[in-house]
């Protein structure tokens, strides 16, 4: 099985249809919706999630822009933290 995930519940709507055209179900789990659909006899299952779970942002060190080279946050490592209040609604 393959799952996509995607922001937004109109968003996943929208990836399962294009995928799949009209062989779209749709089941709740935990009163979120679930697309699925099969292609060429694999499984697949679209979810949309309810806003950001994940805040991205630079290390502190690059806080102050003024002071850095842009060249240096190509290569940044770039911090990922989970954003709590929205993980219950996932």
């Amino acid at each position: 099985m393959k799952l996509i995930i995607s922001e937004k519940e109109i968003a996943a709507r929208r990836i399962a249809h294009i995928l799949a055209g009209n062989g779209v179900d749709q089941e709740k789990v935990y009163g979120v919706p679930v697309h699925h659909f099969k292609i060429d006899g694999e499984d697949y299952r679209v979810i949309g999630l309810k806003g950001h779970i994940l805040k991205v942002d630079y290390p502190k060190e690059y806080a102050n822009w003024f002071k850095v080279d842009p060249v240096e946050l190509i290569d940044a490592k770039i911090e990922k933290i989970p954003t709590e209040r929205n993980l219950s609604l996932i």
